[in-house]
């Protein structure tokens, strides 16, 4: 980010986006039949939706982080 004071005061919403994809997966996986997915699509589907957490959970943390540039 340009300002540094900009992304400390931002609220990093990409973290709430992450914890819904991770619960999500968690929710696929012990239920699947709650999302009408059968069984060897489950695990394809909560894979999508860790990835997703993983992604969006990366970017809410690189922007609470103090950037290295002077």
């Amino acid at each position: 980010m340009a300002y540094p004071l900009e992304s400390r005061l931002r609220p990093a919403h990409e973290l709430g986006a992450a914890s819904v994809s991770a619960l999500g997966a968690a929710l696929v996986l012990s239920s699947p039949w709650l999302f009408l997915v059968s069984p060897p699509w489950h695990l394809a589907f909560a894979g999508l939706l860790l990835g997703h957490a993983a992604w969006r959970g990366a970017a809410g943390l690189s922007n609470r982080l103090p950037s290295q540039a002077p």
